[in-house]
């Protein structure tokens, strides 16, 4: 069995090593460029033999313990819900005597038909008049393909399955309520590739006579390509091997920003890949309107802002620098990193100016030097998965990439593989926010839509949380009707490599890591496998806190009367509001809550019958409750922050 499952898994990589590798060595430095195609070959088939072993040798946790045929606690628990789209996220706290719960929808008006002890319900299947969601373990549930124009009845039972007479549920649902699967803040997925070349550099090498408008036109031809990103070296040599010269960087932000502003549903961006190979390592930066860089050209720096050749952790290095421009969202990305890259940032102490300033890493480079249009030529599988791993490992809070690395006229058209982001809109603000909170997954499939959720909150996330840590997994791909198998894993940063905890074999997965105890913090990731094309997610990093408020006021309609806000959503930095029975004089004191019930904003006025605005501009997009607290009442509404 093992043995199949290895030799099935090298056969699925012959159809990911590159197929057309051009001498690049007789047109381009060893500094510029990324020559280790033998050496990524190698990677990855170790790479997919020892995943085929770990998957192979698997042994799933153990059930949560229960008392034998003791009905579940009756406890009625707080659930928190994250709408997207057409799918409602759902996630809750366990009680005493459960391992398993059943998640049952049903319209808003019907009664419901209670389960019955000796019954297991299989998800999909009928209950009455509801649909089954969910019937397992974890504490959290995706329900799919809702319909927006109605308001679903959700109820929550818990079950003891360790019982020789079968399964034994209550039929108290731990929870009971109603809801709408509608939101304003749903986020979209965006494809495209945030590394490639123009002939400003060392790119167009098939047509030097192009420009960067011309490669953003070519890729926005491209199937499922809504954004690309040019990075150019970020020095020179001679013509075109890298060919940078510090003005022809303003010449390319110009067409970057020309070309979004007059074509609809795509963005283009315009960047550098700072560094060199030899005793360094490459970075693609994006955010700074300024080229870094070290030459001087003919008695003038070829920069706008010095930066030392091999300096990435000094007060001037790169890692700095990019810190500095936090407010326009710059952000730097490992490009085809090697162990000994960035100064050994892989082995030396953690540096937190250097996870400040870096937010993702390439686990899939290339084929830089490919000729092909056709979607058919891929590089060696996730031959940077590795360096990868051994990052997060170290501490560091950053996502997987999936770079194309063009230096022809192939934007887009080398492979199907994408680099996607997680963003409310494809405005450029939206998108580098997101690019900054790790919002984003690499997809060998560009018709890949991934979710993972941990307590509502989206890969990329750092969070804190009461209870165990549940999470919830969907992926979609219609162009394929294989099976996927989802793995999540597990890490900390004590510099072990994260493992393996729970797989599925379905288009969602479930999971509640009961192992993590109260006080531990732990990152989780979703590797996906369909056929063998492989999706992965940024990390969710978790800190369980017992104690932590984890409920939000209960808003009444008279709160909807009495407390209005102007302007919901809240699209730019204030948050104004008016409480109609507010007292003269008097001090109110004034609270933001996210939705998990903790204060993120307080302050006191004094009652008067004006407007009252509060910056909210430091608040990141979601859904908070504004609470005005008088001597005499307390009114509660919500309101959405883009």
């Amino acid at each position: 069995m093992n043995i199949r499952i290895v030799f099935f898994s090298l056969l699925g990589l012959c159809s990911f090593t590159a197929k057309n590798q051009l001498n690049a060595q007789t047109q381009h430095s060893k500094d510029d460029c990324d020559f280790n195609d033998s050496l990524n070959a190698i990677r990855s088939y170790k790479l997919l033999l020892a995943d085929s072993i770990e998957l192979a040798n698997f042994v799933p946790a153990k059930t949560v313990p229960t008392t034998a045929c003791a009905v579940p606690s009756l406890a009625a628990v707080n659930a928190e819900f994250s709408l997207q789209n057409d799918k409602i996220y759902g996630f809750f706290k366990g009680v005493e005597n459960a391992n398993l719960y059943l998640v049952v929808f049903d319209e808003e008006h019907l009664s419901p038909t209670l389960p019955k002890d000796g019954v297991y319900y299989k998800a999909g299947t009928a209950l009455g008049t509801g649909t089954v969601v969910s019937s397992n373990e974890a504490t959290a549930f995706v329900a799919l393909n809702l319909k927006s124009s109605k308001t679903y009845r959700i109820n929550i039972y818990a079950a003891n399955t360790n019982c020789v007479e079968g399964i034994r549920y209550n039929e108290v649902p731990v929870y009971s309520g109603s809801m709408k699967p509608t939101d304003p803040s749903s986020l979209n997925h965006y494809f495209g590739n945030l590394h490639s070349h123009s002939s400003y550099s060392d790119g167009n090498q098939d047509n030097t006579s192009l420009i960067p408008s011309d490669d953003y036109a070519f890729a926005k031809e491209a199937l499922c390509m809504d954004f690309l990103g040019i990075a150019e070296h970020n020095h020179y040599s001679s013509p075109h091997n890298p060919g940078m010269h510090v003005a022809d960087y303003a010449k390319g932000l110009q067409q970057a920003n020309t070309f979004t502003n007059n074509n609809a549903n795509f963005l283009a961006l315009y960047g550098m890949e700072f560094g060199v190979i030899s005793n360094g390592g490459h970075v693609v930066v994006y955010g700074i309107d300024s080229l870094l860089g070290w030459e001087t050209l003919v008695g003038s720096p070829n920069y706008n802002i010095y930066v030392g050749k091999y300096d990435y952790s000094g007060n001037n290095g790169l890692f700095n620098t990019i810190n500095r421009f936090k407010n326009t969202n710059a952000f730097g990305s490992f490009a085809h990193p090697e162990d000994t890259d960035y100064g050994d940032l892989l082995t030396v102490q953690y540096q937190p100016l250097a996870d400040s300033a870096i937010v993702g890493s390439a686990v899939e480079n290339g084929p830089a030097f490919s000729d092909e249009i056709n979607y058919n030529d891929h590089p060696s599988t996730m031959s940077y998965l590795q360096y990868y791993k051994g990052m997060l490992a170290r501490g560091y809070h950053i996502g997987p990439t999936i770079d194309h690395d063009n230096h022809n006229l192939t934007f887009g058209h080398t492979s199907r593989s994408r680099l996607v982001v997680l963003s409310p809109s494809l405005n450029k603000d939206d998108f580098m926010k997101a690019m900054r909170s790790r919002n984003f997954y690499a997809t060998h499939s560009c018709t890949a839509v991934m979710d993972f959720q941990l307590f509502g909150k989206n890969m990329g996330s750092e969070m804190e949380h009461a209870d165990a840590p549940a999470m919830v997994v969907t992926i979609s791909d219609p162009s394929t009707s294989q099976q996927p198998v989802i793995k999540i894993y597990k890490g900390t940063n004590d510099g072990n490599i994260a493992s393996l905890i729970a797989t599925g074999n379905s288009n969602s997965f479930s999971y509640t890591d009961e192992n993590l105890a109260d006080g531990s913090s732990a990152y989780y990731f979703t590797d996906i496998s369909i056929g063998n094309k492989r999706t992965i997610s940024s990390p969710i990093w978790y800190h369980r806190n017992d104690n932590a408020v984890t409920s939000i006021p209960k808003i009444s309609a008279e709160d909807d009367l009495s407390l209005v806000i102007y302007g919901n959503p809240v699209r730019g930095s204030l948050l104004q509001f008016k409480l109609a029975a507010y007292n003269y004089g008097l001090n109110e004191t004034i609270l933001i809550r996210d939705i998990y019930g903790r204060t993120i904003l307080t302050t006191v006025v004094k009652g008067n019958d004006e407007a009252v605005s509060l910056n909210v501009s430091g608040l990141p997009a979601g859904v908070y409750v504004l609470s005005v607290l008088s001597d005499k009442k307390e009114y509660h509404k919500k309101f959405v922050k883009y």
